[in-house]
C-alpha cells in the first residue's frame, strides 16, 4: 500500500492500488459558461458523483475528468426538449459568487441550468478539468411555472393556483441575496 502524494519516479500512490502515472494537461478555458475571477484558467467538467457521495472520488486519479457529462446529463434542464442555455441572468449571479468569494484565479467553474429546486455541483475546481454547478431554472422567476408541461412532485402534478402550488411558488421564489447565498454554499463545499 502506498501514501497519497507523488514520488521521486513521477508516479501517484494511493491507498486503493497501485501506482498511477502523472498526467500533465494543458489549462484552456473554452466557452461563455467557463467562469474564474481572473485570467484564463482551466475548463471542463469534472469527475461526478451524487448526492451524499457527491466527493467520493476526490484523490482518485483517472476519475473520468474532461468533459464527464454525467451532471448535466443527470440535471440539465430542458424546456421545450432542447437544454436551456445559462441565461445572462443566471450567468451575472454566478459571476457575482465568485467574484464576492474571491477566489484565485486559477480555479474554473461551469455553469449550466438545472431544473431541480437546488443547486448541484461536482468536481474540483483546483485540477485542469474544474468543477460543474448547476443553478435551478427557478432562480429565474416564473421560469417554472409558466411552462406547458407539468411539474411533478412526490408522484403528484403541481397545482399552482391551489393554495399548496401558491405557498410552494412562494417558498421557491428566492431573493437575489438568497440566490446568491445558494450558489456559494456549493461553490465553497467544491473548494
Amino acid at each position: 500500500m502506498g501514501s497519497k502524494g507523488g514520488s521521486a519516479t513521477g508516479r501517484l500512490t494511493t491507498h486503493a492500488g497501485p501506482p498511477v502515472p502523472r498526467v500533465k494537461q494543458e489549462r484552456l478555458c473554452s466557452g461563455p459558461a467557463c467562469f474564474a475571477p481572473g485570467p484564463a484558467p482551466s475548463a471542463g467538467l469534472a469527475c461526478v458523483s451524487l448526492g451524499t457521495a457527491q466527493r467520493t472520488c476526490h484523490g482518485v486519479p483517472g476519475c473520468g475528468c474532461g468533459g464527464d457529462p454525467v451532471l448535466r446529463w443527470l440535471y440539465q434542464y430542458w424546456p421545450q426538449g432542447q437544454p436551456a442555455p445559462l441565461s445572462p441572468k443566471l450567468q451575472r449571479l454566478f459571476q457575482e459568487v465568485l467574484q464576492d468569494m474571491g477566489l484565485p484565479s486559477d480555479h474554473c467553474y461551469k455553469a449550466f441550468t438545472t431544473f431541480t429546486f437546488q443547486p448541484v455541483s461536482a468536481g474540483f475546481p483546483r485540477l485542469p478539468a474544474g468543477a460543474v454547478v448547476g443553478i435551478p431554472a427557478s432562480f429565474l422567476g416564473d421560469t417554472v411555472t409558466n411552462t406547458n408541461r407539468p411539474v411533478v412532485i412526490h408522484g403528484q402534478r403541481v397545482d399552482w393556483q391551489s393554495p399548496a402550488g401558491t405557498r410552494l411558488k412562494d417558498a421557491l421564489t428566492l431573493s437575489h441575496d438568497a440566490q446568491k447565498f445558494a450558489v456559494a454554499r456549493e461553490v465553497v463545499y467544491l473548494e
